[in-house]
């Protein structure tokens, strides 16, 4: 699921997946279950900020590129969320979808376009 959510005010919005729950706003992400994988979820947040939860471990994601993780059903390291690069979703996806919800995504405010590492951050880029 690839989703740019819209920036205005209204009723919070989430997803949910079978080891994920994502609080999103003014965001665009990238959502996928891999039920051959016990269900793992892949989440990026490809600009924005997310705050998830996966069972007991929580984290808020604060990006400008694509900041990607793994959401385990069992604990790994101390944690049910792993850092992951970013996979099955495009750039060019991203921008024609915020395009049709009246948004640009932060690279093309930026005039740029990064690795997608997982990182978050748009290499280049003055933070």
């Amino acid at each position: 699921m690839l989703w740019p959510a819209s920036g205005g005010k209204g009723a919070a919005r989430q997803i949910v997946t079978p080891t994920l729950t994502a609080g999103i706003r003014g965001t665009g992400v990238y959502t996928e279950v891999f039920a051959e994988q016990d269900n793992r979820s892949y989440f990026c947040n490809c600009y924005g900020i997310v705050n998830l939860e996966s069972s007991t471990s929580k984290a808020t994601s604060r990006s400008d590129y694509h900041q990607s993780f793994w959401a385990n059903a069992q604990e790994k390291d101390g944690s049910f969320l792993e850092p992951a690069r970013a996979i099955n979703h495009t750039d060019d996806e991203l921008e024609f979808l915020a395009g049709l919800v009246g948004q640009r995504t932060t690279w093309q405010i930026a005039g740029r376009k990064g690795s997608k590492d997982g990182s978050g951050k748009m290499p280049g880029y003055a933070y």
